[in-house]
């Protein structure tokens, strides 16, 4: 009689070292980041943090009032290839992405190693530490998972800025009226957005285009127009052929340096930056808003005076990573200012703005009846919302052409802009 032999346990393997990085948002644990070297990734809530009613804001759908944060907070949240989408959108993009990797000396595509390395001043009131092996405390890691340190470079640029986005950008910091690249280890309290190739006089139009918001009713963070040649370029950036770039107050910075949460709706809506373009009807914008924000009605109005703003500047290039929310007292959501303002018209023949606003996503169809639909469809009476489209474009009527005859834009931009206007319907032109 043959024996039964019972089949042999093969002995389970240990896995791929790890690297965990510790979330502190306002000074408080938050959680641990846990980096697989495949490109998954694990974000392991602190459970104190999960426990404290009163916890801080992290993003939007944690709030106590979202229908989804208990879940959500309920398991790690895992990704099969990079960072979870609120993580994601913190690493700069593009050519900004790559003149960080090659001054801080990452030779590969790491988004860990980036967050790593810039995590003490990242947008809003996250920080991100690397931690070492014997510092990861007990729970994080599966019992079979072996834990090792991530090579952190040292930032030690001038004007380095971890601020997500396309567009290259430096920290900068005034004093005493004099502009300077800010300190790596201190972080700035300025942007500079530096001239694009492909954008002839892009920061005159940024200029212009928050100016014409701004006397518009738009709430905007406070900018100037700053000459290049009065400061030293960094290694790996080449303006010799340019004379200014723009400067930006950073909004998620007290005066005295306090961190200040904020997300863009990129993180809001759980979109890794890929999808930024992703979402086009403002009816999603405008629910947000107005269900999630502790001043639904005043924020929700300021969010239409900027989608009509746009559609009379031109702006088709709205998407989602240039809209946030702040959360200036740590627990509730407001509209943050704008910011990313820009007359793309001006640089390609677009006539689509980026938002559908009442169905229309045509500049030169839309007027006052798409706005009163998209009002129905958020939520707010067209007799409060009237008003202030009203209001809107009786400012540009009456403020705008002497604004732009005296911006720094290229002339050739005003008549294009000019012809913009021109084309609107008559309910938007009031005169432009």
């Amino acid at each position: 009689m043959t024996a039964h032999l019972a089949p042999a346990i093969a002995p389970r393997q240990p896995t791929a070292p790890v690297s965990v990085l510790q979330l502190r948002l306002h000074e408080r644990l938050l959680g641990h980041l846990v980096a697989m070297p495949q490109g998954a990734s694990a974000l392991v809530f602190d459970r104190a943090f999960v426990a404290d009613r009163e916890r801080p804001a992290f993003t939007l759908s944690l709030l106590n009032a979202h229908p989804a944060s208990h879940a959500l907070l309920s398991r790690p949240w895992l990704r099969a290839q990079g960072l979870h989408p609120v993580l994601a959108n913190l690493v700069p993009e593009a050519a900004t992405r790559t003149w960080l990797q090659r001054q801080l000396e990452i030779d590969d595509d790491n988004p860990t190693r980036l967050l790593a390395a810039l995590g003490n001043d990242l947008r809003g009131a996250l920080q991100l530490q690397a931690l070492a092996p014997d510092a990861i405390p007990p729970g994080v890691l599966d019992f079979n998972a072996r834990a090792q340190a991530l090579p952190v470079p040292v930032a030690d640029v001038a004007g380095m800025t971890p601020l997500a986005g396309t567009q290259p950008k430096l920290a900068l910091d005034l004093n005493s009226d004099s502009w300077h690249l800010a300190d790596p280890h201190a972080g700035g309290h300025w942007l500079l957005k530096l001239p694009a190739a492909k954008a002839d006089g892009l920061p005159q139009n940024e200029y212009t285009a928050l100016t014409l918001a701004q006397l518009a009713g738009v709430d905007v963070p406070q900018f100037a127009l700053v000459p290049l040649q009065a400061l030293t370029a960094p290694s790996g950036i080449d303006w010799s052929g340019d004379d200014h770039g723009l400067a930006v107050a950073r909004f998620d910075r007290g005066d005295d340096g306090t961190r200040i949460h904020c997300e863009d709706f990129a993180q809001v809506l759980f979109k890794v930056p890929d999808e930024k373009y992703s979402v086009t009807d403002a009816v999603v914008l405008g629910q947000l808003v107005h269900g999630f924000t502790a001043s639904p009605q005043a924020d929700t109005l300021q969010l239409a005076r900027r989608l009509l703003v746009n559609v009379l500047l031109g702006n088709g290039d709205a998407h989602l990573k240039n809209w946030s929310l702040v959360y200036p007292d740590r627990h509730h959501a407001r509209l943050a200012p704008a910011y990313d303002l820009q007359c793309t018209t001006l640089h390609a023949n677009v006539q689509t703005q980026r938002w559908s606003i009442g169905g229309c996503d045509d500049w030169y169809t839309l007027d006052f009846g798409h706005f009163e639909q998209w009002g129905r469809a958020v939520g707010v009476p067209w007799r409060a919302l009237k008003p202030v489209l009203k209001d809107t474009v009786e400012r540009a009527r009456t403020l705008w052409p002497a604004a732009l005859e005296a911006a720094p834009m290229l002339e050739t931009h005003k008549l294009l802009l000019r012809h913009h206007w021109k084309n609107l319907t008559k309910k938007l032109q009031y005169g432009l």
